[in-house]
Protein backbone atom coordinates (compact mmCIF):
# COMPACT_ATOMS: atom_id res chain seq x y z
CA UNK A 1 0.00 0.00 0.00
CA UNK A 2 1.46 3.34 -1.05
CA UNK A 3 1.71 5.99 1.64
CA UNK A 4 2.26 9.74 1.29
CA UNK A 5 2.99 11.40 4.61
CA UNK A 6 3.32 15.09 5.36
CA UNK A 7 6.97 15.71 6.24
CA UNK A 8 9.25 18.56 7.27
CA UNK A 9 12.75 18.75 5.84
CA UNK A 10 15.32 19.34 8.58
CA UNK A 11 18.84 20.41 7.61
CA UNK A 12 21.64 19.89 10.12
CA UNK A 13 25.45 19.67 9.81
CA UNK A 14 25.37 15.86 9.95
CA UNK A 15 22.83 15.66 7.14
CA UNK A 16 19.22 16.08 6.06
CA UNK A 17 16.35 14.14 7.62
CA UNK A 18 12.56 14.25 7.37
CA UNK A 19 10.26 14.66 10.33
CA UNK A 20 6.92 12.89 9.99
CA UNK A 21 4.27 10.92 11.88
CA UNK A 22 3.49 7.22 11.42
CA UNK A 23 1.28 4.81 13.29
CA UNK A 24 3.05 2.26 15.46
CA UNK A 25 1.52 -0.66 13.55
CA UNK A 26 2.84 0.70 10.23
CA UNK A 27 6.34 1.15 11.61
CA UNK A 28 6.36 -2.43 12.85
CA UNK A 29 5.52 -3.62 9.31
CA UNK A 30 8.05 -1.42 7.50
CA UNK A 31 11.19 -1.61 9.65
CA UNK A 32 13.77 -4.18 10.71
CA UNK A 33 16.40 -4.53 13.41
CA UNK A 34 19.20 -6.95 14.24
CA UNK A 35 19.86 -7.40 18.00
CA UNK A 36 23.35 -7.34 19.45
CA UNK A 37 24.52 -9.88 22.04
CA UNK A 38 27.65 -11.39 23.54
CA UNK A 39 28.34 -15.05 22.90
CA UNK A 40 31.35 -16.62 24.61
CA UNK A 41 32.82 -13.21 25.27
CA UNK A 42 32.43 -12.08 21.66
CA UNK A 43 30.07 -9.55 20.18
CA UNK A 44 27.45 -10.71 17.67
CA UNK A 45 24.78 -8.64 15.92
CA UNK A 46 24.43 -4.99 15.03
CA UNK A 47 21.94 -3.32 17.38
CA UNK A 48 21.23 -3.24 21.09
CA UNK A 49 19.66 -6.44 22.44
CA UNK A 50 15.95 -6.08 23.07
CA UNK A 51 15.20 -6.35 26.78
CA UNK A 52 11.84 -8.03 26.27
CA UNK A 53 11.57 -9.23 29.86
CA UNK A 54 11.72 -5.74 31.24
CA UNK A 55 11.86 -2.67 29.02
CA UNK A 56 9.62 -3.86 26.17
CA UNK A 57 7.00 -5.24 28.58
CA UNK A 58 7.10 -2.06 30.64
CA UNK A 59 6.62 0.03 27.50
CA UNK A 60 3.75 -2.22 26.39
CA UNK A 61 1.95 -1.69 29.69
CA UNK A 62 2.58 2.04 29.49
CA UNK A 63 1.32 2.55 25.91
CA UNK A 64 -1.86 0.60 26.67
CA UNK A 65 -2.68 3.05 29.46
CA UNK A 66 -4.78 6.20 29.32
CA UNK A 67 -1.75 8.41 29.92
CA UNK A 68 0.43 6.94 27.14
CA UNK A 69 2.97 9.35 25.64
CA UNK A 70 6.01 8.74 23.42
CA UNK A 71 7.13 12.29 22.52
CA UNK A 72 10.68 11.59 21.35
CA UNK A 73 11.23 10.41 17.79
CA UNK A 74 12.04 7.01 16.35
CA UNK A 75 15.14 7.46 14.16
CA UNK A 76 15.06 5.51 10.90
CA UNK A 77 17.37 4.89 7.93
CA UNK A 78 15.47 4.24 4.71
CA UNK A 79 16.56 2.43 1.54
CA UNK A 80 19.01 -0.12 2.95
CA UNK A 81 18.50 -3.87 2.84
CA UNK A 82 19.40 -6.28 5.62
CA UNK A 83 22.77 -7.03 3.94
CA UNK A 84 23.82 -3.38 4.24
CA UNK A 85 23.43 -2.39 0.58
CA UNK A 86 21.61 0.68 -0.66
CA UNK A 87 18.31 -0.20 -2.36
CA UNK A 88 18.29 1.02 -5.97
CA UNK A 89 14.83 -0.12 -7.09
CA UNK A 90 12.83 3.10 -7.55
CA UNK A 91 9.57 1.19 -7.30
CA UNK A 92 10.16 0.50 -3.59
CA UNK A 93 12.55 3.27 -2.46
CA UNK A 94 11.39 5.83 0.08
CA UNK A 95 11.71 9.39 -1.24
CA UNK A 96 10.83 12.97 -0.36
CA UNK A 97 9.00 15.19 -2.84
CA UNK A 98 7.34 18.56 -2.26
CA UNK A 99 6.63 18.21 1.44
CA UNK A 100 5.68 14.54 1.25
CA UNK A 101 7.53 11.41 2.36
CA UNK A 102 6.56 8.76 -0.17
CA UNK A 103 6.61 5.09 0.83
CA UNK A 104 5.68 3.11 -2.32
CA UNK A 105 5.30 -0.42 -0.90
CA UNK A 106 5.33 -2.59 2.21
CA UNK A 107 8.93 -3.66 1.50
CA UNK A 108 10.99 -3.85 4.70
CA UNK A 109 13.90 -1.63 3.62
CA UNK A 110 14.18 0.68 6.63
CA UNK A 111 16.30 0.00 9.70
CA UNK A 112 15.78 1.41 13.17
CA UNK A 113 18.76 3.52 14.20
CA UNK A 114 17.33 4.43 17.58
CA UNK A 115 14.06 3.69 19.37
CA UNK A 116 13.62 -0.04 18.88
CA UNK A 117 12.54 -0.63 22.48
CA UNK A 118 9.88 2.06 22.22
CA UNK A 119 8.61 0.64 18.96
CA UNK A 120 8.65 -3.02 19.99
CA UNK A 121 6.67 -2.12 23.07
CA UNK A 122 3.76 -1.83 20.65
CA UNK A 123 4.28 -5.24 19.05
CA UNK A 124 1.92 -7.20 21.33
CA UNK A 125 -0.05 -4.19 22.53
CA UNK A 126 -3.78 -3.79 21.95
CA UNK A 127 -5.35 -2.29 18.83
CA UNK A 128 -5.77 1.18 20.31
CA UNK A 129 -2.09 1.34 21.25
CA UNK A 130 -0.93 0.20 17.81
CA UNK A 131 -2.98 3.02 16.28
CA UNK A 132 -0.92 5.57 18.21
CA UNK A 133 0.96 8.18 16.19
CA UNK A 134 4.73 8.20 16.63
CA UNK A 135 7.14 10.94 15.64
CA UNK A 136 9.80 9.72 13.19
CA UNK A 137 13.07 11.20 11.98
CA UNK A 138 13.83 9.57 8.64
CA UNK A 139 17.25 9.65 7.00
CA UNK A 140 17.21 8.65 3.33
CA UNK A 141 20.25 6.83 1.90
CA UNK A 142 22.34 7.26 5.03
CA UNK A 143 25.23 4.76 4.67
CA UNK A 144 25.32 1.87 7.10
CA UNK A 145 28.52 3.03 8.79
CA UNK A 146 27.06 6.49 9.41
CA UNK A 147 23.91 4.90 10.83
CA UNK A 148 26.23 3.17 13.26
CA UNK A 149 28.06 6.39 14.06
CA UNK A 150 24.79 8.20 14.72
CA UNK A 151 23.58 5.42 17.02
CA UNK A 152 26.87 5.35 18.92
CA UNK A 153 26.92 9.13 19.28
CA UNK A 154 23.35 9.28 20.58
CA UNK A 155 23.61 6.38 22.98
CA UNK A 156 27.11 6.98 24.34
CA UNK A 157 25.72 10.17 25.88
CA UNK A 158 22.95 8.36 27.74
CA UNK A 159 23.56 6.83 31.16
CA UNK A 160 21.63 3.62 30.48
CA UNK A 161 23.86 2.59 27.56
CA UNK A 162 27.44 1.50 28.16
CA UNK A 163 29.69 3.81 26.16
CA UNK A 164 32.19 1.09 25.28
CA UNK A 165 29.41 -1.21 24.04
CA UNK A 166 27.83 1.53 21.93
CA UNK A 167 31.15 2.20 20.19
CA UNK A 168 32.39 -1.40 20.07
CA UNK A 169 29.30 -2.85 18.45
CA UNK A 170 29.75 -0.71 15.38
CA UNK A 171 33.53 -0.50 15.26
CA UNK A 172 33.63 3.12 16.43
CA UNK A 173 35.93 2.77 19.42
CA UNK A 174 36.72 5.47 21.91
CA UNK A 175 40.40 4.93 21.18
CA UNK A 176 41.80 5.27 17.68
CA UNK A 177 41.19 2.10 15.68
CA UNK A 178 43.77 0.47 13.46
CA UNK A 179 42.86 0.64 9.79
CA UNK A 180 43.77 -3.06 9.52
CA UNK A 181 40.65 -3.85 11.55
CA UNK A 182 38.26 -1.77 9.44
CA UNK A 183 35.22 -3.48 7.99
CA UNK A 184 34.47 -2.77 4.30
CA UNK A 185 31.84 -0.16 5.14
CA UNK A 186 34.22 1.71 7.41
CA UNK A 187 36.91 1.73 4.73
CA UNK A 188 34.31 2.97 2.23
CA UNK A 189 33.46 5.84 4.57
CA UNK A 190 37.15 6.68 5.01
CA UNK A 191 37.71 6.72 1.24
CA UNK A 192 34.58 8.80 0.62
CA UNK A 193 35.90 11.41 3.07
CA UNK A 194 39.22 11.45 1.29
CA UNK A 195 37.51 11.90 -2.08
CA UNK A 196 35.52 14.80 -0.69
CA UNK A 197 38.46 16.49 1.06
CA UNK A 198 41.31 15.91 -1.42
CA UNK A 199 41.45 19.06 -3.57
CA UNK A 200 42.80 17.00 -6.49
CA UNK A 201 39.96 14.50 -6.32
CA UNK A 202 37.41 14.34 -9.16
CA UNK A 203 34.73 14.41 -6.42
CA UNK A 204 36.18 17.35 -4.48
CA UNK A 205 33.21 19.22 -2.97
CA UNK A 206 30.79 17.18 -5.06
CA UNK A 207 29.72 14.73 -2.34
CA UNK A 208 27.16 15.44 0.35
CA UNK A 209 25.05 13.51 2.80
CA UNK A 210 21.72 14.00 1.11
CA UNK A 211 18.76 11.98 -0.11
CA UNK A 212 18.67 10.69 -3.66
CA UNK A 213 15.57 12.61 -4.67
CA UNK A 214 14.18 12.98 -8.15
CA UNK A 215 14.82 16.73 -8.16
CA UNK A 216 18.57 16.12 -8.11
CA UNK A 217 18.20 14.13 -11.32
CA UNK A 218 16.11 16.83 -13.01
CA UNK A 219 18.37 19.82 -12.65
CA UNK A 220 17.80 22.57 -15.19
CA UNK A 221 20.28 23.66 -17.86
CA UNK A 222 20.96 26.80 -15.81
CA UNK A 223 22.24 24.75 -12.85
CA UNK A 224 25.96 24.28 -13.37
CA UNK A 225 26.60 22.56 -10.03
CA UNK A 226 26.35 18.84 -9.43
CA UNK A 227 26.23 16.92 -6.20
CA UNK A 228 26.34 13.19 -5.45
CA UNK A 229 25.08 11.71 -2.19
CA UNK A 230 27.39 9.95 0.20
CA UNK A 231 25.37 6.77 -0.34
CA UNK A 232 26.21 6.74 -4.06
CA UNK A 233 29.95 6.87 -3.42
CA UNK A 234 30.03 4.58 -0.40
CA UNK A 235 27.86 1.96 -2.08
CA UNK A 236 29.99 2.12 -5.24
CA UNK A 237 33.17 1.54 -3.26
CA UNK A 238 31.59 -1.25 -1.20
CA UNK A 239 30.58 -3.20 -4.30
CA UNK A 240 34.24 -3.27 -5.34
CA UNK A 241 35.48 -4.79 -2.07
CA UNK A 242 32.62 -6.84 -0.59
CA UNK A 243 29.70 -8.92 -1.81
CA UNK A 244 28.06 -8.71 1.62
CA UNK A 245 29.22 -5.80 3.84
CA UNK A 246 26.98 -6.72 6.76
CA UNK A 247 28.32 -10.28 6.81
CA UNK A 248 31.88 -8.96 6.86
CA UNK A 249 31.08 -6.54 9.68
CA UNK A 250 29.51 -9.30 11.77
CA UNK A 251 32.48 -11.60 11.21
CA UNK A 252 34.89 -8.93 12.44
CA UNK A 253 32.67 -8.12 15.41
CA UNK A 254 33.03 -11.72 16.59
CA UNK A 255 36.73 -11.03 17.21
CA UNK A 256 38.12 -9.06 20.13
CA UNK A 257 39.00 -5.53 19.01
CA UNK A 258 42.67 -5.90 19.89
CA UNK A 259 42.89 -9.00 17.66
CA UNK A 260 40.60 -7.83 14.88
CA UNK A 261 42.11 -7.98 11.38
CA UNK A 262 40.77 -8.02 7.84
CA UNK A 263 42.69 -11.17 6.99
CA UNK A 264 40.14 -13.05 9.13
CA UNK A 265 37.63 -12.49 6.34
CA UNK A 266 37.24 -14.73 3.33
CA UNK A 267 37.92 -13.89 -0.29
CA UNK A 268 34.83 -13.20 -2.41
CA UNK A 269 34.32 -12.40 -6.09
CA UNK A 270 34.51 -8.61 -5.85
CA UNK A 271 37.42 -7.31 -7.97
CA UNK A 272 39.33 -5.35 -5.32
CA UNK A 273 38.75 -7.81 -2.48
CA UNK A 274 42.37 -8.96 -2.28
CA UNK A 275 43.58 -5.38 -2.09
CA UNK A 276 41.15 -4.78 0.79
CA UNK A 277 42.21 -7.97 2.62
CA UNK A 278 45.87 -7.00 2.18
CA UNK A 279 45.30 -3.48 3.59
CA UNK A 280 46.20 -1.79 0.31
CA UNK A 281 43.76 1.08 0.86
CA UNK A 282 45.87 3.63 -1.00
CA UNK A 283 45.86 1.41 -4.10
CA UNK A 284 42.06 1.05 -3.95
CA UNK A 285 41.78 4.83 -3.64
CA UNK A 286 44.13 5.40 -6.56
CA UNK A 287 42.26 2.97 -8.85
CA UNK A 288 38.93 4.69 -8.21
CA UNK A 289 40.63 8.08 -8.44
CA UNK A 290 42.19 7.22 -11.82
CA UNK A 291 38.90 5.92 -13.18
CA UNK A 292 36.80 8.93 -12.21
CA UNK A 293 39.51 11.40 -13.15
CA UNK A 294 39.34 9.76 -16.58
CA UNK A 295 35.54 10.01 -16.53
CA UNK A 296 35.86 13.70 -15.68
CA UNK A 297 38.20 14.22 -18.63
CA UNK A 298 36.37 12.06 -21.18
CA UNK A 299 32.72 12.35 -20.15
CA UNK A 300 32.01 14.99 -17.52
CA UNK A 301 33.85 17.81 -19.30
CA UNK A 302 31.67 17.40 -22.42
CA UNK A 303 28.38 17.05 -20.58
CA UNK A 304 25.65 19.65 -20.26
CA UNK A 305 24.27 20.46 -16.78
CA UNK A 306 21.23 18.28 -17.49
CA UNK A 307 23.36 15.26 -18.37
CA UNK A 308 22.74 12.06 -16.45
CA UNK A 309 26.42 11.08 -16.51
CA UNK A 310 27.35 12.98 -13.36
CA UNK A 311 24.00 12.51 -11.64
CA UNK A 312 23.23 9.61 -9.34
CA UNK A 313 22.36 7.09 -12.08
CA UNK A 314 25.42 8.09 -14.09
CA UNK A 315 27.93 7.71 -11.27
CA UNK A 316 26.27 4.44 -10.21
CA UNK A 317 26.52 3.21 -13.81
CA UNK A 318 30.18 4.21 -13.93
CA UNK A 319 30.91 2.29 -10.72
CA UNK A 320 29.07 -0.73 -12.17
CA UNK A 321 31.10 -0.50 -15.37
CA UNK A 322 34.34 -0.23 -13.38
CA UNK A 323 33.42 -3.36 -11.43
CA UNK A 324 32.69 -5.30 -14.63
CA UNK A 325 35.83 -4.00 -16.28
CA UNK A 326 38.04 -5.03 -13.35
CA UNK A 327 36.34 -8.42 -13.12
CA UNK A 328 37.04 -9.06 -16.81
CA UNK A 329 40.68 -8.07 -16.37
CA UNK A 330 41.01 -10.29 -13.33
CA UNK A 331 39.57 -13.33 -15.06
CA UNK A 332 42.13 -13.12 -17.85
CA UNK A 333 45.15 -14.13 -15.73
CA UNK A 334 43.88 -14.19 -12.13
CA UNK A 335 45.61 -10.93 -11.29
CA UNK A 336 45.12 -7.21 -11.76
CA UNK A 337 48.01 -5.70 -13.69
CA UNK A 338 49.08 -2.17 -12.85
CA UNK A 339 48.72 -1.20 -16.52
CA UNK A 340 45.01 -2.06 -16.32
CA UNK A 341 44.57 0.27 -13.34
CA UNK A 342 46.25 3.34 -14.78
CA UNK A 343 44.59 6.55 -15.91
CA UNK A 344 45.98 5.98 -19.40
CA UNK A 345 44.09 2.72 -19.70
CA UNK A 346 40.85 4.17 -18.27
CA UNK A 347 41.02 7.15 -20.64
CA UNK A 348 41.42 4.76 -23.55
CA UNK A 349 38.30 2.87 -22.47
CA UNK A 350 36.06 5.83 -21.62
CA UNK A 351 37.15 7.91 -24.62
CA UNK A 352 35.17 5.53 -26.82
CA UNK A 353 31.96 6.98 -25.36
CA UNK A 354 33.06 10.63 -25.26
CA UNK A 355 30.74 11.61 -28.11
CA UNK A 356 27.62 10.25 -26.40
CA UNK A 357 24.95 12.73 -25.36
CA UNK A 358 24.12 11.56 -21.83
CA UNK A 359 21.26 14.07 -21.72
CA UNK A 360 19.40 11.89 -24.21
CA UNK A 361 15.99 10.61 -23.10
CA UNK A 362 17.32 7.06 -23.47
CA UNK A 363 18.91 7.55 -20.04
CA UNK A 364 16.47 7.84 -17.17
CA UNK A 365 16.60 8.91 -13.54
CA UNK A 366 16.05 5.36 -12.36
CA UNK A 367 17.65 1.94 -12.08
CA UNK A 368 17.03 1.49 -15.80
CA UNK A 369 19.12 4.56 -16.54
CA UNK A 370 21.91 3.21 -14.36
CA UNK A 371 22.06 -0.08 -16.26
CA UNK A 372 21.92 1.75 -19.60
CA UNK A 373 24.96 3.84 -18.71
CA UNK A 374 26.90 0.71 -17.79
CA UNK A 375 25.73 -1.26 -20.83
CA UNK A 376 26.57 1.54 -23.24
CA UNK A 377 30.12 1.73 -21.91
CA UNK A 378 30.46 -2.03 -22.23
CA UNK A 379 29.01 -1.89 -25.75
CA UNK A 380 31.40 0.89 -26.80
CA UNK A 381 34.29 -1.37 -25.76
CA UNK A 382 32.91 -4.55 -27.36
CA UNK A 383 32.25 -6.08 -23.92
CA UNK A 384 28.46 -6.11 -24.03
CA UNK A 385 26.97 -9.60 -23.87
CA UNK A 386 23.26 -8.74 -24.17
CA UNK A 387 21.17 -9.57 -27.23
CA UNK A 388 18.26 -7.15 -27.07
CA UNK A 389 18.09 -5.72 -30.57
CA UNK A 390 16.19 -2.60 -29.55
CA UNK A 391 18.81 -1.75 -26.94
CA UNK A 392 21.65 -2.46 -29.37
CA UNK A 393 20.03 -0.21 -31.95
CA UNK A 394 19.72 2.63 -29.43
CA UNK A 395 23.34 2.27 -28.32
CA UNK A 396 24.52 2.31 -31.95
CA UNK A 397 22.54 5.52 -32.43
CA UNK A 398 24.07 7.17 -29.38
CA UNK A 399 27.57 6.17 -30.51
CA UNK A 400 26.93 7.48 -34.04
CA UNK A 401 27.45 4.12 -35.66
Amino acid sequence: MKRQLDALEVKQPFGVFYLCVMKAKDLLELTFTSPIRYENGKLVGSQRLLDEDRRVKEIKEFVEGYDAAIPNSIILAANYDENGFNVDDDSIRWKYEKGKLIIPTESRITSIIDGQHRLFGFKDANYAAQEMDLVCSVYIDLPNALQAFLFATINSNQRKVDKSLAYEQFGFNVDNEKSESWSPDKLAIALYKKFNEDSDSPFFHHIKIAPQIDEVLRQTLQDSEWRISTATIVDGILRLISSNPKRDKYELQKIYISERSRDALKYDNTPLRMLYLNNQDSVIYRIIFNFFESAKECLFSHATPSSYIFKTVGVQGLFDFLRDLLNMDYKEDNTLKSANLSKTRFVEVLQKASSVNFSDNYFQASGVGRSRVKNLLLFANNMYTGNKQEEISEMNRLLGR
